[in-house]
């Protein structure tokens, strides 16, 4: 997953640096790349990227059970720390 990431990361970002050099060209072609790297980048690469990482956090540590005022106290002190 990892490296699907990263290639998909890569190949957006060639992809919006072609659709720059070919803007500086004057090739009617630069909008393509411009929005097939945009939308790569923000269709596939950031989901793909937020999936893997949701794998690997420990979401236990956020979620609140019995919170009587002891133990509100008890987390209050140890943020202190």
């Amino acid at each position: 997953m990892k490296y699907l990431v990263i290639t998909a990361a890569i190949i957006s970002v060639v992809l919006l640096f072609t659709g720059i050099y070919l803007d500086m060209t004057d090739n009617p072609l630069k909008d393509k790349f411009y929005g097939f790297g945009t939308i790569m980048m923000f269709l596939v690469t950031f989901p793909l990227f937020l999936i893997w990482r949701r794998n690997k956090t420990d979401l236990k540590k956020y979620v609140w059970r019995n919170n009587t005022k002891e133990d509100i106290k008890k987390n209050d002190d140890e943020s202190l720390v």
